[in-house]
């Protein structure tokens, strides 16, 4: 079967990419794989917190909204009295 025409090519095709993969293989360096495998944890965290800090920032922005609302209400129902309270007395009466 190796002897058919491109068998032989074939071969020694797969026979290169093994010792390619083998050689690969054993030239692992596992304290930089580790390096990596924690700076892909730290970054995954990192994400994590920025995404947790975005929807604090969406509720404190609602909030706001609702505070300055209040405000400008409190605002607006305070100006109506201080303007009866400032009329002259004899304009009450009338």
């Amino acid at each position: 079967m190796v002897r058919k025409k491109g068998n032989p090519k074939t071969f020694r095709f797969f026979v290169e990419i093994n010792y390619t993969i083998n050689y690969a293989m054993g030239q692992c360096n596992s304290d930089r794989t580790k390096k990596r495998l924690l700076e892909k944890i730290e970054k995954d965290k990192s994400t994590y917190q920025k995404l947790r800090l975005r929807k604090l920032f969406k509720y404190a922005a609602d909030a706001l909204v609702f505070l300055r609302i209040g405000l400008v209400y409190k605002q607006i129902s305070t100006s109506n009295k201080i303007v009866d309270s400032e009329m002259d007395p004899a304009d009450k009466i009338t």
